[in-house]
């Protein structure tokens, strides 16, 4: 049977890099999604829900025995705090730059670094997401003999957020020059500000906010990353069910990526230069690709 074009909330099964191109097209093309920003979210387990890292308990349980706390956001701020201390050195964007990192950008950091936050990844680049759908392929340790899928979030445009009460997006990089700079800073809304604010504070919101981070390291770059943070145990797709006013309308997985075909599809992904070297962006990430070998 012939399809006409991308049907939301049917998720399409592919296994080739062409299917799914021809997919994002057919996205892109929608008559309904127009003229719209698109995030991208690879899951190699097409069963797992959008949950932060640190709301699984599978991760958490011995991060509250390790720190002593029971409180979630507590432990993430404890967390970010030692990272900080740490490893502040080993960001040369600071260094240059002079402007030391506020509490939202070191948990894009960490996130991406594997520390658990409440932040969830996403990516501007679809391709960035189909990797991360298959790259437990890459290795037989940590190959898991599942289905991938990626998500797709649409992000509403500026023009009709107006009147939403959740519908903030915080571009980090705009907030902190200005205020490195002694300018106060003009944000969109006062809600955004407040919502900075209370972040910046003690880390509790009881709402999603989509994150445009600094890019302070070559991996948020290399991979177009940007965030939502969700300070929750719960699922974002059983927010999304229940709530309107949010900056998004579309949360949905796009496509399923049979086991079999992983493999297949992260060979056409590295015609494109995309394997775990330039998503890692790090000597760490080299090396493991090297020591992989080309599938």
């Amino acid at each position: 049977m012939s399809r006409r074009g991308w049907i939301p909330g049917t998720p399409r099964t592919i296994s080739s890099l062409v299917d799914y191109v021809k997919l994002i097209n057919e996205v892109n093309q929608h008559s309904a999604l127009q003229e719209r920003s698109f995030y991208y979210r690879g899951h190699e387990d097409e069963s797992w829900p959008i949950k932060p890292s640190l709301a699984r308990p599978d991760v958490n349980q011995e991060l509250k025995k390790t720190y002593a706390t029971d409180d979630l956001v507590t432990l993430q701020t404890l967390l970010v705090e030692r990272l900080r201390r740490l490893s502040e050195h080993h960001l040369p964007s600071v260094q240059v730059t002079g402007i030391p990192l506020d509490y939202l950008s070191w948990l894009t950091v960490a996130q991406h670094h594997n520390l658990p936050t409440f932040l969830l990844d996403f990516s501007l680049n679809p391709l960035v997401a189909l990797y991360f759908a298959c790259c437990d392929e890459y290795s037989p340790k940590t190959r898991r003999s599942t289905d991938g899928c990626v998500w797709i979030m649409d992000v509403v445009p500026k023009a009709d957020r107006r009147g939403m009460r959740l519908g903030t997006i915080l571009h980090l990089e705009a907030m902190q020059m200005k205020s490195a700079l002694g300018v106060e800073a003009k944000l969109e809304r006062e809600k955004e500000r407040d919502t900075y604010l209370a972040i910046e504070e003690n880390g509790r919101l009881h709402y999603p906010v989509l994150v445009v981070p600094r890019l302070t390291t070559r991996r948020l770059e290399s991979q177009a990353g940007r965030f939502i943070y969700w300070v929750s145990e719960g699922p974002l797709e059983a927010y999304h069910a229940v709530n309107r006013k949010k900056p998004w309308r579309v949360l949905e997985k796009l496509c399923i990526i049979p086991q079999g075909a992983k493999g297949d599809v992260l060979k056409e992904l590295l015609n494109f230069r995309i394997h775990p070297g330039t998503m890692r962006a790090d000597l760490d990430g080299y090396a493991d690709f090297l020591r992989w070998g080309k599938l």
